[in-house]
């Protein structure tokens, strides 16, 4: 457990960093593009996300369990396996724009498609061997993002939209090439290869689109009841809520390569413990400050994006679970368990939006989010503690021994 917490305490300062600085583009590209143009942006990327989840197979999820059992020479059978299913998309994408119509979701899909799923999937390399320096990364691509917007500021069209979806994932896929010093790979076993690593993605592909689905499935219900404008509202404050992610991301992350290094038990439960009180913490003071904060950052025209941010942001915090757990689960070859809760999560969360959403609009929607997020999130926390013997107040009671270890580290 040595330097334990100060591992996870620099990755999420690092984080926190990145992040600061994408909020920053965030507000920016929300006041440059306005109601219309971030309704559009959000429904785009929402229906990328979902195809290009598909796409994998989770092959970069499946990387993690065979790189335990396999050691680090997988490595380069891996990166043939996805340079593999990568040229079979950028071929198979050109052959299907020939058969269709000008559409701007599906140029968004066929463009970004390729990018996102070559990114998905060498990022993992960076995350098992290189814990943190994603977080670097994220750093130097939000500042680029930001000078863009800046630069094109005036120039707003659906071309810009399409480089906010496809290029974050464009500049990731190169810099992590770059990093790893990838070459080409693709030799007589990465057909075998991408197949066994398919199979075991499987579910948590599956997966995965079931937990893309409760993030987004509020934004494509939301398309048949409100205008791109009211999206776009709905979705600056959907988007502010999620910043409390990066807690449980960051340490999903540097977990996630401690766990395939065989950490101890006692260290998940921990962070698990330790991120929900973070998440909280931050909710009481975005509820407390949070509509200054939105007519700062998004303008007035935005003001209801605040009371969409309050609403979710107590349901993120039981996401906490969901995100870590989640990524245990996969690497104990426990994906079912993944598959089962996120499918009733998925059910609830279609049946709540549909409910909801004709009759409140956008604040339907927040509260369904609301309500599956809670769902969910008690469901991974429930599957923990059964699978581990561990008891519900450890994740949840910050106790004596807690704080002495705490301020121990602190001293030294």
């Amino acid at each position: 457990m040595k330097n334990v917490i100060s591992v996870y305490l620099w990755a999420l300062v690092s984080k926190v960093v990145a992040v600061l600085i994408s909020v920053i583009g965030f507000s920016l590209q929300v006041r440059v593009l306005g109601q219309y143009y971030t309704g559009i942006y959000s429904y785009a990327n929402s229906s990328l996300g979902i195809v290009a989840i598909i796409a994998t197979f989770c092959i970069h999820e499946a990387y993690a369990f065979y790189r335990k059992q396999n050691g680090e020479n997988y490595k380069q059978e891996y990166i043939g396996a996805v340079q593999l299913i990568t040229l079979i998309y950028i071929v198979g994408c050109v052959i299907f724009s020939m058969f269709v119509g000008e559409n701007f979701v599906h140029s968004v899909i066929l463009i970004g498609l390729p990018i996102m799923v070559y990114s998905k999937c060498v990022s993992m390399l960076v995350v098992i061997d290189r814990p943190g320096l994603k977080n670097y990364l994220e750093v130097l691509i939000n500042l680029i993002y930001v000078l863009v917007l800046l630069v094109l500021k005036n120039k707003v069209s659906n071309e810009l939209v399409l480089f906010l979806v496809v290029g974050r994932d464009l500049l990731y896929g190169m810099i992590f090439s770059w990093l790893e010093k990838i070459r080409f790979h693709i030799n007589s076993n990465s057909i075998k290869r991408l197949k066994e690593l398919a199979l075991f993605g499987a579910i948590p592909m599956i997966s995965l689109v079931l937990t893309r689905l409760n993030y987004r499935v509020d934004v494509l219900m939301l398309e048949k009841y409100a205008s791109y404008d009211r999206i776009g509202v709905y979705s600056a404050g959907a988007s502010l809520a999620e910043q409390c992610w990066i807690i449980p991301e960051t340490i999903r992350d540097i977990l996630l390569s401690r766990i395939v290094n065989n950490t101890k038990m006692t260290e998940i439960t921990k962070t698990i413990k330790y991120s929900f009180w973070a998440v909280f913490s931050i909710g009481v003071v975005v509820l407390a400050f949070g509509k200054i904060i939105v007519l700062v950052m998004f303008g007035e025209d935005f003001v209801d994006s605040y009371y969409i941010a309050v609403v979710e942001l107590f349901g993120v915090m039981g996401m906490v679970y969901m995100k870590i757990v989640m990524a245990y689960n996969v690497v104990e070859n426990r994906q079912i368990n993944n598959l089962v809760i996120l499918t009733v999560g998925v059910l609830a969360n279609v049946l709540l939006n549909g409910l909801l959403i004709s009759r409140y609009e956008i604040f339907g929607a927040a509260f369904a989010t609301f309500l599956s997020y809670s769902l969910i999130g008690g469901l991974f926390a429930y599957d923990y503690i059964k699978n581990t013997n561990e008891k519900i107040k450890d994740l949840l009671i910050i106790d004596r021994k807690d704080i002495k270890a705490l301020l121990k580290r602190k001293g030294k």
